[in-house]
């Protein structure tokens, strides 16, 4: 049976959605597109959400959203007119009402004087006179067509949805990875299996890898959401900053219905939040400095995205100043992150806006300049198994990329050998393998070694160095060279042999050690072994760290 607890925190969900279509809808709101539709869905939402908070015992959040209600219903019924003041104080609402649900969800007491004064504008607001009363006989001829069409009754809809609780999701996943992984075994030991039989064996093998990759593809689709629940954020956050700043942007929003892991996006929010304040701060310039250089007043940020080669690939892109290579390279230098005679390109003075306490800005503000930027965001994308790169035109605009897998929790490997140790390595980094010669490898001194590859100079890395593995090839010439990307960061990975592709399952490492530098993680094998998971995007930074170490050692 269910609890009341139960019901409750179904209430507290359902709460969340709706106040974010409010939020959306608000959005969309303005004195000149005033769609009495709109207001109508508004009032609903705020009419459900103060009915469910007075019958669970929720006072405080009923009396509250009456507030919100009455001043919904008063532009509704043209009694008050849709104003900026109105629209701001229903935002300023809905973020009152969020804090009250958490809280709620929590069971938290509420701060004493949490929308109290806020409360007070909206009774204002509702309780204006209006200017214009000639219309208002005209607009209520117009109301009884709207109820009839809207109260007509209709046959009732049988749901097709059911909530399900997140680590149920999990736990089926889980499942479906230790399935994969006993496949796996089978698949290993049936190779040593040589009877009548075994090509029975070999068919019914096949068929349950058919009906494991099946079932495992309709486990991570229930686990797939759309980033609309991200981007969904990001017009309130321009709003707001780009007032804050006298700036006057619009953003658009693209693929908002491309789905990821419910995983990525838990950790996607905070990253492109940043980027986006940092493209209305940074990346868009004021009204007067557009129109003196010959652009509309108004700017544009494009936030889209889309599904490539097994991957989401998320763009921001403006229309603004772009990255000002002279002012980059001053504070650069001014604050010792690069010498004062380097000699930077443009990609690499892009890849300066990535680095540790980096900023352009003149001073502290909410907005900006606190020397937490960038990096964190790189360094965060990272953590996923993702990439992020700027590419910009000085008084064009620029555009991030981010590239992102579209789940964490299996993996397409490419399993090699080291010594007697085996790794794996995703798939979707490869690029080639090839055998050197030895002349095309040389020693830089307290750097990588490195090598020509088709014109360009690559880092090679040796698994076996950083991970202290012995017994393994250490002459590259006569090992294999995996030549791996991140991003724009090209690499060479020695290795002794490829042993073969396998889909694997990840597992962390947090949870029993601590975190591994270059490791991502850990899976077990067909034969039952336990194999280390490569973690690309931290190769070149561990591989930098150790040849620093052992020149300090030498």
């Amino acid at each position: 049976m269910v609890s009341l607890e139960q019901f409750k925190a179904g209430f507290l969900t359902e709460c969340d959605e709706l106040l974010v279509d409010m939020e959306a809808m608000l959005m969309q709101l303005t004195p000149e597109n005033v769609e009495k539709e709109t207001l109508h869905a508004m009032f609903r939402c705020a009419h459900s959400i103060k009915g469910g908070s007075g019958a669970f015992g929720m006072d405080a959040i009923m009396d509250f959203t009456h507030n919100v209600e009455a001043l919904l219903d008063a532009m509704r019924e043209d009694r008050v007119p849709v104003s900026r003041a109105a629209v701001d104080a229903l935002l300023q609402s809905v973020d009152i009402v969020v804090m009250m649900v958490n809280c709620a969800r929590a069971n938290t007491p509420l701060p004493d004087d949490l929308g109290k004064e806020l409360a007070v504008t909206l009774h204002t607001l509702t309780h204006m006179t209006p200017k214009a009363t000639q219309i208002v006989p005209k607009i209520h001829a117009d109301v009884p067509l709207i109820t009839e069409k809207t109260s007509s009754p209709t046959e009732p809809i049988a749901s097709t949805t059911i909530r399900v609780d997140v680590d149920k999701l999990d736990k089926l996943m889980n499942i479906v990875g230790e399935l994969v992984i006993a496949e796996a075994m089978i698949k290993a030991r049936l190779n040593d299996v040589a009877t009548d039989h075994s090509m029975q064996l070999v068919r019914g093998v096949d068929e349950l890898s058919h009906h494991t990759r099946d079932l495992q593809e309709v486990v991570m689709s229930v686990r797939m959401q759309s980033v609309k629940s991200i981007f969904s954020r990001m017009p309130r956050i321009v709003r707001d900053v780009s007032a804050q700043l006298g700036k006057d942007i619009v953003l658009r929003t693209e693929g908002e219905h491309t789905e990821v892991d419910k995983t990525v996006i838990e950790h996607l929010g905070d990253p492109l939040t940043h980027m986006i304040r940092n493209a209305v701060d940074h990346g868009i310039e004021s009204p007067e400095k557009r129109v003196e250089d010959g652009k509309p007043a108004q700017g544009t940020i494009v936030l889209s995205a889309t599904h490539q080669s097994g991957r989401i690939i998320i763009e921001i892109s403006d229309d603004g100043a772009g990255i000002n290579r002279e002012r980059v390279l001053s504070k650069a230098k001014e604050k010792g992150l690069i010498p004062h005679d380097a000699h930077v390109s443009d990609e690499e003075c892009n890849n300066i806006i990535f680095m540790p306490g980096f900023s352009t800005a003149e001073c502290v503000s909410n907005v900006s300049g606190r020397g937490v930027g960038m990096d964190v965001v790189r360094r965060n994308i990272e953590r996923l198994d993702g990439t992020v790169n700027v590419m910009s035109q000085q008084g064009k605009g620029s555009v991030f990329t981010v590239s992102l897998p579209l789940t964490l929790a299996i993996l397409d490997g490419m399993i090699v050998r080291v010594g007697a140790e085996f790794y794996v390595m995703p798939i979707a980094s490869i690029i080639e393998t090839f055998r050197p010669n030895a002349h095309d490898i040389r020693h830089v001194e307290g750097h990588f070694d490195v090598m020509n590859v088709r014109g360009a100079c690559i880092p090679v890395i040796y698994l076996h160095r950083l991970f202290h593995i012995p017994k393994a090839q250490k002459d590259a010439s006569k090992a294999l060279v995996v030549l791996v990307e991140n991003g724009r960061d090209r690499m060479g990975i020695v290795v002794d042999e490829l042993v073969g592709q396998q889909q694997v399952v990840i597992k962390s490492l947090e949870v029993n050690t601590d975190p591994v530098a270059g490791i991502a993680g850990a899976t077990i094998l067909g034969d039952g072994r336990v194999s280390l998971i490569v973690d690309i995007a931290q190769m070149k930074h561990v591989a930098a760290h150790y040849a620093h170490a052992q020149t300090h050692m030498a």
